[in-house]
């Protein structure tokens, strides 16, 4: 058996629901279209972008466990502290113990603001770590006066010795 059309659209409950759910998504997607257009790109969160300071502090003891005869109070286990601070498109670096460590803050229109933090030692890449964000500087969020990183911790694979970092937002 086969049914042929004449012209006339048949209704039937599915075709119904279908048509219905086709003006729907529509109706959706140029909801979703106009709230779109209304929200900043990348880059163009308005006039925070680019604004203020990134500040980093950067600790450093050579040992964190006493060795024989060693009561920890020598200056092998207090901390070296340095501090690095960038504006926006700017970096900066400075040896501290065995690695250097590297701050960048990009203001970029396209790709949005990013700041990236880095430690290098004997040609080695030893810890890394890239923040985006597109309205301008992020939040310092974590408890202790840590920033918006919080607090990070690594070691020099190969000459050992405790590293502390955290950065923070300066408007």
């Amino acid at each position: 058996m086969s049914a042929s059309l004449t012209g006339k659209a048949l209704a039937t409950p599915n075709s119904q629901r279908l048509g219905s759910l086709a003006v729907l998504a529509v109706a959706t997607l140029v909801a979703c279209a106009d709230e779109e257009s209304a929200l900043p790109g990348p880059g163009t969160a308005g006039s925070n972008s680019g604004a203020g300071r990134i500040q980093c502090t950067y600790a450093y003891r050579a040992r964190n466990e006493p060795m024989d005869g060693q009561t920890g109070d020598e200056p092998a286990f207090q901390f070296q502290e340095r501090l690095l601070s960038v504006a926006a498109n700017e970096s900066a670096d400075q040896l501290l113990g065995e690695l250097t460590l590297s701050v960048r803050y990009s203001a970029d229109p396209f790709e949005g603001d990013s700041f990236q933090l880095s430690a290098d030692g004997a040609g080695l890449r030893i810890f890394s770590t890239l923040f985006q964000f597109s309205a301008g500087l992020p939040q310092n969020q974590f408890s202790g006066g840590h920033g918006f990183t919080g607090l990070m911790y690594f070691t020099h694979p190969s000459a050992g010795g405790d590293y502390q970092t955290f950065c923070e937002a300066q408007p």
